[in-house]
């Protein structure tokens, strides 16, 4: 649907996950806008279209995104943060 943009959120080694109960967040989060690049992971094309995003906010156990196109949940994907300068801040798969 144009211009509805969607929510993603990805574990680091949080406490969020599939199976485990949610518990109450102890690392403080930290309002920060930095871009998101993901595309799916283990690459399946030859050139895969990276989608793009920003940051509402970070922790050291995750990070919460707003994109155009939300992958489905339990997706595989890249991931590279960057910096206001454009560099990368953070690469993971």
């Amino acid at each position: 649907m144009p211009g509805v943009a969607g929510q993603l959120a990805f574990d680091l080694g949080g406490n969020a996950g599939a199976g485990r109960p949610r518990l109450v967040r102890k690392v403080r989060r930290e309002e920060a806008v930095r871009r998101v690049e993901y595309a799916p992971f283990p690459r399946i094309q030859r050139d895969p279209q990276w989608r793009h995003g920003f940051t509402m906010d970070l922790s050291p156990q995750g990070l919460c995104a707003r994109a155009q196109d939300v992958a489905p949940v339990g997706s595989l994907l890249r991931l590279l943060l960057r910096r206001v300068d454009g560099q990368p801040a953070l690469a993971a798969s």
